[in-house]
């Protein structure tokens, strides 16, 4: 392996990356991580990896403005993940057609003050409370 190659390898370690949950260890993983940091889990979608573990979740509805519910980990990402995840999901939703999405970030989040700055985009729909009735 040359140098740059190394050195890619190693820098890609500390990147926060987005990936489709296809086994039920994935699954697993992403839950132990959600319970960890005492965060609901509803539908998992895709898994947060950084340095080769989970350090998060994202559930990506469908639609023309879907709702995108996520968990990235307080111990194990900073602010330049979370950046960075909601860049691919922006990426994503757009291929697929979609106008905008909804995300829901309470004021205790280290995100809210990211997320609420005035250059991410995001409008601040104000307070409330979120419901789910999920179908068995």
């Amino acid at each position: 392996m040359g140098e740059c190659a190394g050195f890619l390898l190693i820098m890609y370690s500390f990147v926060a990356s987005l990936h489709p949950i296809r086994t039920k260890e994935q699954l697993d993983a992403v839950l132990a991580k959600a319970k960890q940091d005492e965060h609901s889990c509803l539908s998992p979608t895709h898994y947060i990896e950084k340095g080769g573990e989970v350090v998060g979740h994202v559930s990506i509805g469908v639609g023309v403005m879907p709702f995108v519910m996520s968990h990235f980990s307080k111990l194990d990402m900073v602010a330049e993940d979370t950046a960075t995840i909601l860049n691919i999901i922006e990426n994503v939703l757009v291929l697929t057609g979609a106008k905008g999405f909804y995300t829901m970030v309470p004021q205790s989040s280290p995100n809210y003050v990211t997320i609420n700055h005035p250059k991410t985009g995001f409008k601040n729909l104000g307070e409330g409370n979120l419901f789910v009735k999920e179908f068995k």
